[in-house]
């Protein structure tokens, strides 16, 4: 059996037969030479004794030690790190399902109101149209039979304008919840289509503050255009009547813009970043800035896809209108959603990232 010898040089270690002992050797690792003499082995430290647990003056049971009570706290779970994925969006935390790899965009405690909204950006409305088609057949069919139900409920004439200026607000929101929904990678079911009323105060406040903007836009050429009206009628110069054309024509534009730049963005804008009645419009009206004839040009198109429908009697807005509103959404993702849309639904999205890696495993 070998025994263990130190060089007094490097203090290495070497194992030596019995035979050498005593001798004189070499260290292979300095090269310094010395007489082999076994070294001693320390034994081991005996396990420390626990100290016994002293009786308290307040009865037998005395308070653990905090030593005690360290050691048998439970260990806390580190914290999760965040999902990497392409898709991610630093803005607003996210959190994946646990059935399956799609977001789940559950509603943040805090509002994103204005926050990281910017005008910097440009229109590609072939995009729009591009991520609208690739969702379109997933909303298609429940998008359908909810606008029947719109239609159904609208026709009743007793409810239909009480509804349209107390009810409707939140219902007409629905397309646009459950497009958010889809572009984002949520899991939505048909009962989302009623979920507007968690955004009543803020959807019902823009629309009336929208009417009020509207009202004040248009109040300035109508009593202008009556002045001149009773002007001619009262003077008999009928020429003067001709005046009143430019001028409404003038508060119509006026009008237009208006409303155009402080509403274009507001329904998403409530639904998606939480913001208020007011904030919304605000927000609209600085992300239009400098891009008054890109969105309204824009909105033209998708107006007249969603009308297109009409042309066959009616039965086409069935397929129209989520088409447009789909596009609509997807615009405004692209220029100021909390996250960025899917250019893919996340199914499809699955499996083309799995062929993919099929196909580098073939490779």
């Amino acid at each position: 059996m070998a025994d263990v010898i130190q060089c007094p040089q490097c203090d290495r270690k070497l194992k030596v037969p019995p035979t050498l002992l005593g001798q004189m050797v070499k260290c292979p690792t300095c090269g310094a030479t010395f007489r082999a003499d076994a070294v001693a082995e320390v034994p081991p430290p005996p396990p420390p004794v626990p100290e016994p647990v002293r009786p308290s003056r307040s009865g037998p049971f005395a308070p653990p030690s905090p030593e005690s009570v360290e050691e048998h706290q439970p260990r806390r779970r580190p914290p999760a790190r965040p999902p990497e994925d392409d898709d991610s969006y630093t803005d607003e935390p996210r959190r994946r399902s646990r059935e399956d790899d799609e977001w789940d965009d559950r509603p943040s405690r805090r509002a994103l109101g204005m926050s990281g909204l910017s005008n910097k950006y440009s229109i590609e409305i072939g995009r729009w149209f591009q991520i609208a088609g690739a969702h379109y057949s997933s909303v298609l069919g429940p998008m359908i039979g909810y606008t029947l139900i719109l239609g159904v409920i609208f026709i009743v004439p007793y409810l239909n304008g009480l509804l349209m200026l107390f009810i409707g607000p939140p219902l007409f929101a629905g397309h646009t919840i459950v497009a958010l929904a889809q572009l984002k990678g949520k899991r939505w079911t048909f009962g989302d289509f009623f979920s507007g009323f968690n955004y009543y105060g803020p959807l019902l406040g823009n629309f009336w503050l929208t009417l009020l903007l509207a009202l004040g836009c248009m109040l300035p050429g109508i009593v202008v255009s009556l002045i001149i009206w009773l002007a001619a009628n009262a003077l008999k110069v009928p020429v003067l009547s001709v005046v009143i054309v430019p001028i409404v024509l003038a508060n119509y534009a006026a009008a237009i813009y208006v409303v155009t730049r402080a509403t274009c963005f507001c329904m998403p804008l409530i639904i998606d970043r939480n913001c208020g009645a007011l904030e919304a419009m605000k927000a609209s009206w600085e992300l239009s800035r400098g891009h008054f004839w890109g969105l309204f040009g824009t909105h033209l198109v998708l107006g007249i896809i969603a009308g297109a429908g009409i042309l066959l009697c009616f039965v086409g807005v069935l397929f129209t209108v989520p088409f447009a509103i789909m596009a609509q959404v997807a615009g405004y993702m692209l220029i100021a959603g909390s996250r960025p849309p899917l250019e893919l639904p996340a199914g499809q999205r699955r499996a083309r990232s799995s062929d993919e890696d099929d196909a580098q495993e073939e490779g």
